[in-house]
C-alpha cells in the first residue's frame, strides 16, 4: 500500500495549479491524505476525476475555499465525524480497497 500526504498551499492557484493530476501521475498513490486542498472538479485547470471506483471524502474548512480530503484508489470507504474539526480533519473507514492485504477495514485521518 502506497500512503501519500501532501499540502495544497491554500488550494493552489491559476498559476500553481495541477496539483491532484502530478501527485496521482508522479507518486501513483493508493491512498491519498491531502490538506489545504480543492475537490479535483474545484481546481482551477485540474485535468485529474476520480472514478466511481475510488473513494474521495472532501470537507471545507470555513470560508477560505479549501479543505482537507482523503482519496483512495479502487476502494469505497464510510466517512468518520470529527467533532469540532469539519474540514480541518477528515476521516473515513476505508473499505473493500482492491490494494489492502488485510480483509479488514482500515480508519484513516487527514488533518
Amino acid at each position: 500500500m502506497r500512503i501519500v500526504t501532501y499540502n495544497f498551499l491554500r488550494a493552489g492557484s491559476l498559476k500553481r495549479c495541477g496539483h491532484w493530476s502530478r501527485v496521482i501521475r508522479s507518486l501513483k498513490p493508493d491512498l491519498v491524505l491531502a490538506q489545504e486542498c480543492r475537490p479535483p472538479q474545484s481546481s482551477p485547470s485540474e485535468r485529474f476525476r476520480y472514478d466511481q471506483h475510488d473513494a474521495f471524502e472532501w470537507q471545507s474548512a470555513g470560508s477560505r475555499g479549501w479543505g482537507s480530503a482523503l482519496f483512495a484508489r479502487y476502494a469505497a470507504f464510510v466517512p468518520i465525524a470529527i467533532p469540532d474539526y469539519d474540514g480541518w480533519v477528515v476521516g473515513g473507514e476505508i473499505r473493500n480497497a482492491s490494494w489492502s492485504e488485510r480483509p479488514y477495514s482500515r480508519r484513516k485521518r487527514s488533518i
